[in-house]
């Protein structure tokens, strides 16, 4: 005999009010919450040397590296997620004046 189980769609706004109160991070895939997993020290330090180095390397130019700590939203895919490093020419264009969401990456 086979299960079926029922997915919930949720809303954008939805996806939003539960993330504010998440306390982990969970990312937004067309109505679909999905949460994200841990990683392993080596990942971590990894990441770090990356955007460190992407740091450095940008230096004083028009380019900027950001962590994970900020999501993106791509509006054509109704996608939510928290990449690990991201790189802005220019200043980030916040989503609707949201402190949280960006829309522009390169």
């Amino acid at each position: 005999m086979m299960i079926s189980t029922v997915e919930r769609c949720y809303s954008l706004d939805e996806y939003r009010a539960i993330e504010e109160k998440a306390e982990g991070r969970n990312e937004y895939h067309d109505g679909e919450i999905v949460l994200m997993t841990g990683c392993s020290l080596n990942y971590t330090s990894i990441g770090g040397n990356i955007f460190s180095f992407l740091k450095f390397l940008l230096g004083n130019s028009n380019f900027e590296a950001i962590n994970s700590d900020l999501r993106l939203w791509i509006p054509e895919y109704k996608r939510g997620l928290y990449p690990d490093i991201m790189v802005f020419k220019g200043e980030p264009q916040l989503n609707k004046n949201r402190t949280d969401e960006v829309l522009n990456y390169i």
